[in-house]
């Protein structure tokens, strides 16, 4: 189950459903607000002008209050006689039985709505127009009192399990969309081909992230064809030039080996020594290219590190130097290994120390240091000399544009391959850092 999309659903479901709770109670308080006849209720009218008749009647010499249009005023003696009458109207009756109290008490006389009150006088009856009133028996018993909260509360339940249900069964729908959506968008950022049906609430998205889809095959189609097509140019080049560098080296090196004049042989030595940078630049041109094409390093197997520069350290002193040029090494952990490709971690340190004596032409110290730190092997070649352009440092992460600085660039791209960090700064010298893995054998 897709987990982001499930808790989006669940999320809408229990909010759909605790909205539709609220919207219940909401409307339940407004039905009883709208229900409420408190304040125009002819009862209370009734209770208060009673009040004042019972009072006036009560004080002889006190005048009655003047009842409203349509309402009319008797009062009964103990034997059912009317004795005293306000606005009585021509069908009400002026003598009345026990029975026929017992019924208009409750309910009407001559369907006039009627209340009563109980006087020292006798019985006060006061009367409403017809139809003014609507009087219903409604009776209850305590136990229906006593159980009315486990009622409501069964009933608040009943409600919030079918707007759970409503929701669910709305929200399934986007669910499957949803899900359809982020599986889409997952396929998407792995660069697959991805097929949404475009129908129903999501189809104008499933249509875009479809055409998206679509751009970006074609996009990673023509880069393929591109890289392709690059790669078989460095690859052809490399091949055209090392025909004949192989021809200039062999005719150089049997002129060297030769009884020719000295000027000769100087000049054979120089052949060779530029024919060895172009055959380097050339092997730095085709790795570089790999690299770029993120090609992995082939060889992989555990690589000790300090052996693996101490080899580097001895082919570079091994070869010409200019003069004060000289390297330390400060080798911490004799065990430190990571998992690599030693070839090519040996061109990565050959042509970091290599840049140093390039750029340092007058000479200059190289120091190596190694050591390892919570499962980070670190190797720091920092030299003392000027350091190198700010240019230069800028394009170490970038890829050239032409043949001239792929050293230090290609030492960021071998270690990035390797799962590993190359800095590097100017700090009285040029200083650079390899962070990589450790492992331990």
């Amino acid at each position: 189950m897709n987990k982001p999309v499930f808790r989006l659903f669940l999320c809408c479901t229990l909010i759909a459903a605790l909205t539709a709770l609220l919207l219940l109670g909401f409307n339940f308080f407004c039905f009883c607000a709208l229900g409420s006849d408190y304040y125009a209720s002819p009862e209370r009218d009734a209770v208060h002008i009673l009040t004042e008749i019972e009072t006036a009647l009560g004080n002889p010499g006190s005048p009655v209050p003047s009842l409203p249009d349509g309402q009319w005023c008797i009062l009964l003696s103990e034997s059912g006689d009317v004795i005293w009458q306000q606005n009585m109207p021509a069908d009400i009756p002026i003598h009345y039985s026990i029975n026929d109290v017992a019924r208009f008490t409750r309910w009407f006389i001559s369907d006039y709505p009627v209340y009563v009150r109980t006087t020292e006088q006798g019985l006060l009856v006061l009367g409403l127009p017809k139809n003014a009133v609507g009087k219903y028996d409604l009776s209850y018993s305590n136990r229906w009192f006593e159980t009315l909260p486990l009622r409501l509360v069964g009933l608040t339940a009943i409600n919030l399990l079918l707007a759970l249900g409503l929701a669910a069964v709305i929200g399934l729908g986007l669910y499957r969309k949803l899900k359809q959506l982020s599986l889409g968008i997952e396929q998407l950022s792995r660069e697959e081909e991805v097929s949404l049906p475009e129908t129903g609430v999501a189809a104008q998205t499933a249509r875009a992230i479809n055409r998206c889809s679509t751009a970006l095959a074609q996009k990673n189609a023509l880069l393929a064809r591109r890289d392709e097509a690059r790669q078989n140019w460095v690859n052809g080049i490399s091949h055209d030039i090392r025909t004949p560098l192989a021809v200039i080296m062999g005719k150089a090196e049997a002129i060297q080996s030769s009884d020719a004049p000295a000027p000769c042989l100087e000049a054979a030595e120089v052949i060779i020594d530029q024919s060895q940078k172009v055959k380097r630049l050339v092997a730095d041109l085709n790795l570089m290219s790999s690299l770029e094409n993120e090609m992995q390093p082939g060889r992989r197997s555990p690589v000790k590190v300090c052996p693996l520069i101490r080899a580097v350290v001895s082919e570079i002193l091994n070869g010409p130097l200019p003069q004060g040029f000289s390297v330390e090494l400060e080798l911490e952990n004799e065990k430190s290994c990571f998992w690599g490709d030693e070839a090519l971690m040996h061109r990565a340190l050959f042509n970091l120390i290599s840049n140093a004596a390039r750029h340092n032409p007058q000479g200059c110290t190289v120091t190596i240091r190694q050591f390892e730190r919570n499962g980070i092997v670190f190797i720091l070649v920092n030299d003392n000399g000027t350091g190198v352009p700010q240019a230069v440092l800028k394009s170490i992460y970038t890829m050239p544009k032409g043949a001239h600085g792929l050293g230090l660039p290609m030492v960021f791209r071998i270690v990035q391959a390797h799962g590993g960090q190359f800095l590097a700064r100017n700090d009285h010298g040029f200083q650079t850092e390899i962070r990589l893995p450790a492992i331990s054998v």
